[in-house]
């Protein structure tokens, strides 16, 4: 149909007609669709420029530390580091390291029976539980009586 044209369809009974072209509303919608994202692409753009000025002197005290990589830089995505305070980055970094290792640990601790095999004998001998019985991860909870627990929390505190 032409630009000037009506067309004429029945829905559920009722006659509807519309006048000009569905491609000249799509083109329409489309355009201004291009602008409201243009729009915002420039309004986030001026946002980031003024918010990295102020971001830029924290992160560079921070881009000769171990560990930042050439395509990236120092990366710090939840802006942890934004102050540039280096006694907090060295506690955060020790605190990483360390949770690390106890990471490394729990998995370690977690396979070591399922390749090697657990220790012979009982876990309780008054409960007759066998180390063999009980199994790995959560499910050792609920099978190591509670002062088996209690030992363990003790050795840990210790």
């Amino acid at each position: 149909p032409s630009a000037g044209s009506s067309r004429s369809t029945t829905l559920r009974g009722a006659r509807v007609t519309s006048v000009g072209s569905s491609s000249q509303s799509a083109g329409a919608a489309s355009v201004a669709g291009a602008a409201v994202c243009s729009a915002a692409l420039l309004v986030s753009q001026g946002r980031k420029v003024g918010a990295s000025k102020s971001s830029i002197t924290a992160l560079k005290a921070f881009e000769q530390e171990l560990g930042v990589q050439a395509p990236v830089g120092y990366w710090d995505p939840a802006g942890l580091a934004k102050d540039g305070d280096a006694e907090t980055f060295k506690r955060r970094r020790s605190v990483e390291l360390k949770h690390g290792r106890i990471a490394m640990l729990a998995t370690m601790g977690y396979i070591t029976p399922e390749i090697a095999g657990k220790f012979p004998g009982y876990l309780s001998p008054s409960a007759g539980l066998k180390f063999a019985d009980v199994p790995n991860g959560l499910a050792a909870i609920s099978k190591v009586p509670p002062g088996g627990w209690t030992q363990i929390l003790l050795y840990m505190g210790w």
